[in-house]
């Protein structure tokens, strides 16, 4: 196995040009949520067809970012990177002039699938960069800061579509990834230099059979997984129901949306104080606790009939409380289970979290109805399932399994 480059200082001004990198994401997922009622409108589509828009690029992120793990153990970050952040500003001026459904999934594909560069190389970027004992804290600041994306991006979007119209949030989208395309070029150098890269005489398929054989390592990709697929279906559904069956304004969404990343802020805050301090399995298994409490008590309140605004947001600010706390120590401990493969683990990670996000929020939209009654049922089938594998690396752990 060939040996680490040793780690340098990166500097504050390399944290914020990686953190920065980690807004792509919100601008082709949160950007989107007050747009969805919009293109329903627009072009007339059912429930489940407005929904597609949104889902596909879920489903094209997904499955982008394990190319973009693989290729950045072989070739490096920063051409990857920069690669994606191309795609990204193409697919989103292609969904600004897109005139018909079908254009606009595929403009919201492509932009998807440049999107997909930000998270897994964010995180393999971060754990090349970092000495071991930094990486929790690291990625849990990285992420406090990329919770400003999905923060303001709902409430920028609604501003926007209620006074520009819905195309003008793609024209937001170009304006801000082609920023932080130019912060990436001029600031982030390699960190992943060629003595370090996976041989080419290791295939993919390979990185993925080692890490996919350890339990371990698929509960710690899956539990967060399904808590992102937790969050989704609130959040979807959320922007369905306040403008559909509550009447309120896209603005106002974009307000009462922010709950959700200030708790996920909050939980990532948490992680910081914390890191080193409690075993990666205790962490991630409080997170899933806290997942499933959250969603139940969203359940028992509106099934109750209490349909109210804060009914979705309150909820959703401990959902996420909850993958701020789980989230950091669960990716860091993937990314270690086979130094070499950290990108390919990164990738799977981010995998993990877009593919259960897409289904379930897709599972949602086939069952919407206009009442909060299939959230309640899709989330809590989520929230269980973050438990069962948030679960899993505790019980290895007291059995005598490896811990990180």
């Amino acid at each position: 196995m060939t040996a680490e480059a040793p780690k340098r200082n990166p500097g504050r001004v390399f944290a914020l040009s990686l953190a920065s990198v980690a807004l792509v994401t919100p601008l082709a997922v949160h950007l989107f949520f007050p747009v969805i009622p919009e293109v329903k409108t627009a072009f007339e589509l059912s429930h489940a067809g407005a929904q597609l828009a949104f889902s596909v690029s879920l489903f094209g992120m997904a499955f982008a970012t394990l190319v973009y793990g693989s290729l950045s153990d072989r070739y490096g970050r920063r051409p990857v990177l920069l690669s994606g952040l191309a795609l990204f500003l193409v697919g989103s001026a292609l969904s600004a002039v897109a005139q018909t459904p079908e254009l606009l999934v595929l403009g919201r594909l492509i932009q998807a699938l440049g999107a997909g560069c930000g998270l897994p190389l964010v995180r393999a970027i971060a754990r090349d960069a970092y000495r071991a004992d930094q990486l929790v804290k690291a990625i849990a600041y990285l992420t406090m800061f990329g919770t400003l994306g999905p923060m303001l991006s709902p409430t920028i979007a609604g501003v926007l579509i209620d006074t520009l119209g819905w195309r003008s949030t793609f024209v937001f989208a170009v304006l801000a990834g082609g920023a932080i395309a130019l912060v990436a070029y001029i600031q982030l150098y390699e960190t992943h230099p060629a003595a370090s890269r996976t041989p080419s005489t290791e295939s993919v398929a390979q990185s993925y059979a080692a890490l996919f054989g350890r339990l371990r390592f698929n509960a710690f990709v899956l539990q967060s997984g399904f808590t992102t697929g937790a969050f989704m279906v609130m959040a979807t559904a959320a922007a369905s129901l306040m403008t559909e069956l509550l009447q309120r304004p896209a603005t106002e969404f974009g307000l009462y949306f922010a709950l959700f990343p200030l708790g996920f802020a909050t939980g990532s805050l948490i992680s910081t104080r914390v890191a080193m301090r409690l075993s990666t399995e205790t962490m991630v298994f409080a997170g899933s606790v806290l997942a499933l409490a959250a969603v139940s008590g969203q359940a028992f309140v509106l099934l109750s009939g209490i349909v109210v605004p804060l009914a979705f947001f309150i909820p959703g600010f401990f959902l996420t409380l909850a993958q701020g706390i789980a989230m950091p120590y669960g990716q860091a401990a993937a990314m270690a289970e086979i130094p070499r493969y950290a990108g390919t683990a990164a990738g799977i990670g981010v995998f993990m979290q877009h593919l259960c996000a897409a289904v379930f929020a897709q599972l949602y939209g086939l069952y919407a109805d206009g009442t909060p009654g299939p959230m309640v049922a899709i989330a809590l089938l989520s929230a269980v399932l973050c438990l069962v594998t948030g679960t899993i690396p505790l019980v290895l752990k007291r059995s005598g399994g490896r811990a990180v």
